[in-house]
């Protein structure tokens, strides 16, 4: 188990498996879950999932900086 943490630490395989997923399902998920994704990412990384997300909301006509409620569809 220690090394599967460590590994994970390092960026190896689950991270980018996490990677992948996220960038496959953004066009399903609401606003709100995208903005809480992208200030994640902002915060923590990695930055190449900073793309994804902003061209999505783009893809929307939406702001990742906009207000959103969690009814919204």
């Amino acid at each position: 188990m220690e090394h599967a943490i460590e590994s994970m630490r390092s960026g190896a395989q689950p991270y980018s498996q996490t990677h992948n997923l996220i960038v496959e399902i953004l066009p399903d998920i609401r606003p709100c879950e995208m903005q809480t994704i992208y200030f994640q990412t902002i915060e923590d990384g990695p930055e190449s999932l900073l793309a994804p997300i902003e061209a999505e909301f783009k893809r929307r006509g939406l702001s990742p900086y906009a207000t959103y409620s969690t009814d919204y569809l």
